[in-house]
């Protein structure tokens, strides 16, 4: 009945190690997992405590893009008739008033957080194209 007492520490401490390096892992993973909430949380614009924040500024965001989309389409039209297509140089001025309030309303406390700032973004810079062709349009003659 003699045992060996080292050797029993040993493998206790082997497995005492292993387990430890296991629970090291998972306490990594937790870590990725908690700086990718973070990050989601900073994209969608949640409040520190979790709970959401309006979502009217954020729909204004993208139904601001999709009016500047929209406008820059019907630019492009204005741009190739030369003004003569009343119907696509009155959605033009239409869709970027649209999308010109949408912008103002979009720059509101709320959700979206830095998604809705890339969208505000590229609204702008939609309607500044948008804007250069109504100019060529109106410059360059036939």
């Amino acid at each position: 009945m003699s045992r060996d007492l080292a050797a029993e520490v040993a493998a206790l401490e082997r497995e005492l190690a292993e387990r430890r390096a296991v629970i090291a892992a998972m306490r990594a993973k937790v870590d990725v997992a908690r700086e990718r909430q973070a990050t989601m949380e900073d994209l969608w614009g949640a409040h520190d405590a979790g709970v959401t924040l309006p979502i009217g500024p954020l729909l204004a965001a993208l139904v601001g893009i999709v009016c500047a989309n929209a406008a820059a389409f019907c630019g492009y039209v204005v741009f190739l008739s030369r003004w003569s297509s009343g119907f696509f140089s009155l959605g033009c001025l239409a869709a970027a008033v649209v999308s010109e309030l949408m912008l103002a309303f979009s720059a509101r406390f709320g959700a979206g957080g830095r998604a809705r700032v890339g969208i505000r973004r590229m609204t702008m810079a939609l309607l500044a194209a948008t804007a250069l062709e109504l100019l060529a349009a109106s410059v360059f003659p036939r």
